[in-house]
């Protein structure tokens, strides 16, 4: 009988043997090269880190994490974001360390603190902004090459500290009126005891219009100072500027005004 064994068949048999057992050897060696260059970046990205670069450092732990997603790298990641004081992805890496399953103990109550230490300066930095009082501005249309030219607008607080100002000169009067009419009343009597009460009610309103008449008149200087950098678009090209002045009897400041 004859046999039907073919030595083609065989070769064939050897070679989908071997190309079955290279692709496995191949893989493990890619994954080798890639863990070697997870080790590389991250050891590159922490001399950066440590060097003060962490703009640099981050690219190198963004590299590192993308060939091999290790949590360590999450944490480097969110260390050098918070060097870089951007504290919203550093609170985002954070809570993506913290979620990642297998991290140690030690591990996680650092980061924890770290966050919540993010988690307050996002907090602190929010309500400044909440809290900080929209500036009072006017834009116009500058004439230099169509640029828009800001200016901050005196108008609102001048009006108002010459109010206050004219608000506080008129208690002032009141006080003076009242007391003159004390002061009358301590010359129409002969009681001592009218007399000291009548004195010691003028002595009072006395130095309440002293001081009422003071704090008018510096408010209303201050508001019609701050007139003086009122910028009306109708105008024409000024300068405006406010100076010290001296003369003989003594000194002040006074706004000078160019066309």
């Amino acid at each position: 009988m004859r046999s039907r064994f073919s030595p083609s068949l065989v070769w064939r048999v050897i070679f989908a043997v071997c190309v079955l057992c290279a692709d496995p050897i191949l893989a493990r060696a890619d994954s080798a090269d890639e863990q070697t260059d997870v080790e590389r970046l991250s050891a590159e990205g922490v001399e950066a880190y440590r060097a003060g670069d962490h703009a640099r450092a981050l690219v190198l732990f963004g590299e590192a994490y993308r060939l091999d997603p290790a949590p360590n790298l999450l944490f480097n990641m969110a260390r050098a974001y918070e060097k870089m004081g951007n504290d919203s992805q550093a609170h985002v890496h954070y809570g993506r360390f913290l979620a990642s399953p297998e991290i140690s103990d030690p591990a996680a109550a650092r980061a924890r603190s770290l966050l919540v230490a993010t988690m307050e300066r996002l907090d602190v930095a929010a309500a400044l902004v909440a809290a900080a009082p929209p500036p009072i501005i006017s834009a116009t249309e500058g004439s230099l090459g169509g640029a828009s030219v800001t200016t901050m607008s005196y108008r609102i607080p001048g009006w108002t500290a010459i109010g206050t100002g004219v608000a506080l000169v008129s208690v002032g009067v009141a006080c003076a009126v009242f007391a003159f009419g004390s002061a009358d009343a301590f010359h129409a009597t002969d009681d001592a005891v009218e007399k000291a009460s009548h004195q010691e009610s003028a002595e009072s309103f006395a130095l309440a219009a002293d001081v009422t008449f003071g704090l008018g008149g510096i408010s209303a200087a201050v508001g019609t100072l701050l007139l003086l950098f009122v910028d009306d678009p109708s105008e024409s090209a000024s300068s405006r500027s406010v100076v010290p002045a001296f003369w003989s009897e003594g000194g002040g400041v006074a706004a000078r005004v160019h066309f």
